[in-house]
């Protein structure tokens, strides 16, 4: 209550005293009692973690966890007598790597019993396999009720610490390693729906579940298009069935995997998974596996569409790019700038050479009258540019509504509306075309008013 109440005042440094004043309080409290200050803020980070406003608290706070971090760390150095490990290094080292080895054999097990691969096993057993924070809290405390003596505590400090640095690395070059060790073979894949054994041609492998595998298996449904998921988390998979998707429980860096999706009689793939070592795996694998499929793969940056392609990819769309295009052709609609100007930009941004609208521009009031000529499903607007086909020509001999089946009920001109404009109206650079009909007699009306009649039948075919 105490937290809702704040929170709703709206002030964020409010809410970070009482977070910090719950801390320290329940720390106070529970040592008291006879407990550790550190278990007393292991009970609060639980109760603040109920919360309905615990994302926000985490936000508020997180400056704060990596200073207090930075300051466990540095205690713990503190403690750390070095002349105890440089008198014995041979030994500890051989302790450190054997603690590690035999984490990462447990760890691995038990991935492998939830039916990970062995490739996704080893890398959990690699990137879990130093000592955990919590086992030096628990350390100091066995030190303070005389379980452990200094020597024995020492020991464990250096062994720890030394896991501890090692993480970084072991974490580093876990996906590698395992691509090294693993790419021939490892677990097959287990397929969890029937389904999935089904022959079936031209259709759509879908690599990874989430939001962008989700919507598109969701489309290729509707419009009856073929299609399978291959993926390896085990909610997904459930997700997938509750949704009664084709789904394949696997790991697609395997080339079972691949081969029971039909990878060999599948039209096209798409990689939408966020690992991107494990992305060119799987891209390099299936343009191995089938030369002449189209691979098309998302990716977060664009700096990684390089290697992408030289991996086999034949389109690389990274979600950083998309997002730009996307917004500004958010921004630029609700200015009512004109189709062909927003496509236009759209096509220099991605061919890299984006640039402003070039010798024309819309003043204030074209932006906000046009609003009041459109109607969003059945007109479009086009705008006259200098080296478009219609320039110049009268409405007569363009006949518009013939060739195309779209009809002209305005032109703006000078901030001038021209309803229904008379045959002989001659279309002038910087014109803004008002257009009606379907999408699709829309669509060649803007190709014929840009390129002509001969360009406009080659884009049709």
């Amino acid at each position: 209550r105490a937290l809702g109440a704040i929170a709703r005042l709206g002030s964020k440094e409010h809410l970070t005293l009482l977070v910090i004043l719950i801390i320290m309080g329940t720390g106070w409290v529970s040592h008291n009692l006879g407990l550790t200050l550190a278990m007393g803020a292991f009970i609060a980070g639980l109760i603040i973690s109920d919360s309905e406003y615990s994302h926000q608290i985490i936000l508020d706070i997180l400056p704060l966890k990596d200073y207090f971090g930075s300051i466990f760390f540095i205690s713990l150095g503190m403690l750390l007598q070095t002349d105890l490990f440089f008198a014995e290094a041979g030994l500890y080292l051989g302790l450190v790597a054997g603690l590690i080895g035999l984490k990462i054999i447990l760890t691995w097990v038990a991935s492998w019993g939830a039916r990970n691969s062995f490739r996704i096993s080893f890398i959990v057993g690699l990137r879990l396999a130093q000592v955990g924070e919590f086992s030096l809290i628990l350390a100091s405390l066995a030190l303070e009720l005389g379980l452990f003596d200094n020597p024995l505590y020492q020991s464990f400090l250096i062994v720890a610490i030394l896991s501890l640095l090692a993480a970084p690395v072991l974490i580093q070059v876990s996906s590698g390693l395992s691509f090294l060790l693993f790419s021939g073979g490892g677990k097959p894949a287990d397929e969890v729906e029937p389904a999935s054994e089904k022959s079936i041609t031209d259709h759509v492998i879908i690599v990874g579940y989430s939001l962008v595998g989700r919507n598109l298996s969701h489309v290729l449904k509707e419009i009856n298009i073929p299609f399978q998921v291959v993926v390896l988390d085990g909610e997904m998979v459930k997700q997938a069935l509750t949704e009664k998707v084709p789904v394949l429980y696997g790991d697609s860096t395997q080339s079972e995997t691949l081969h029971r999706a039909g990878l060999r009689d599948a039209k096209l793939i798409v990689v939408t998974i966020p690992d991107y070592k494990a992305c060119q795996q799987v891209v390099g694998l299936a343009r191995k596996l089938n030369p002449d499929i189209y691979i098309l793969v998302r990716t977060q940056f664009a700096s990684q569409m390089d290697e992408l392609t030289k991996a086999g990819a034949n389109q690389v769309i990274p979600e950083e790019f998309e997002t730009s295009v996307e917004i500004f052709s958010r921004v630029l609609r609700e200015f009512k700038i004109p189709n062909n100007i927003i496509e236009q930009q759209v096509e220099l941004v991605r061919l890299g050479c984006y640039s402003m609208f070039r010798g024309l521009s819309l003043n204030t009031d074209d932006l906000k009258n046009f609003s009041t000529y459109l109607t969003a499903s059945l007109s479009k607007s086009f705008q006259v540019l200098g080296n478009s086909w219609s320039r110049g020509k009268q409405l007569e001999a363009l006949q518009l509504t013939e060739k195309t089946g779209a009809t002209l009920i305005a032109v703006v001109r000078n901030n001038q509306v021209q309803p229904n404009p008379e045959k002989d109206f001659q279309i002038e650079t910087g014109d803004v075309l008002i257009l009606f009909g379907r999408h699709a007699p829309l669509d060649r009306a803007e190709m014929y008013l840009a390129t002509g009649p001969g360009q406009r039948d080659a884009g049709l075919e």
